[in-house]
């Protein structure tokens, strides 16, 4: 990979990081990463950052359909669901998560939504929740299917000490493909501060870093 990819900069950081972080660490991800920077790289063998920024809007744009495709049979509209994250902040806490799950919950109140069927028992908790109702149960089932077909990630925090003083600081997101079964527990949930889109997903939904 040497020979195909930019070097390491300190700006950029690893070209092969860059990409792999970009994937859902599926072989046919980075293929097909690779396969837009190739088209855009001129005919040239090695490729620059210029080649692999440009490609990646393709790519995810191509990534959000694959996501949808893979999953609408068993989950018919579910691309409606992704698109209530366009334009979403990079980091969403759960006042702004609760909002854009909110807005998936009401699809099912659409006469043309396709998916009413299984989205009404995913989406009823938040229908029923009172203000006293414990935030990361109502939103669990929300959130698993998200979690679950890679198209969020979970943040927690840790308390570390940093000279003499002690601070909350993030720990990097927890996607699908690092703990697959993370959103399944409630337990789980209440030790996030924050999601996160995908990195695959980000320039296909407007979602800047």
């Amino acid at each position: 990979m040497d020979e195909l990819l930019p070097r390491t900069n300190p700006t950029r950081g690893n070209p092969l990081d860059y990409i792999l972080n970009r994937t859902l660490l599926r072989p046919r991800d980075a293929i097909a990463f690779l396969n837009e920077c190739f088209t855009l790289s001129n005919g040239k063998e090695k490729l620059t950052w210029t080649a692999i920024q440009s490609a990646e809007s393709a790519y995810s744009k191509n990534r959000l359909l694959a996501l949808r495709d893979e999953w609408k049979p068993t989950y018919p509209g579910i691309e409606e669901l992704l698109a209530a994250f366009t334009r979403s902040p990079n980091t969403l806490d759960w006042d702004e998560m609760g909002r854009r799950l909110a807005e998936c919950a009401v699809l099912i109140a659409e006469p043309d939504f396709p998916g009413r069927t299984w989205l009404t028992p995913i989406a009823e908790p938040l229908w029923s929740a009172s203000s006293s109702d414990d935030t990361a149960e109502v939103h669990q089932p929300l959130i698993r299917l998200l979690h679950n077909i890679g198209f969020i990630g979970c943040i927690t925090t840790v308390d570390e000490a940093i000279g003499s003083e002690r601070r909350q600081v993030d720990e990097p997101a927890i996607y699908n493909n690092d703990q697959p079964s993370f959103a399944d527990h409630v337990s789980n949930l209440r030790r996030v501060s924050a999601f996160t889109v995908h990195p695959a997903f980000r320039p296909a939904l407007d979602i800047r870093y």
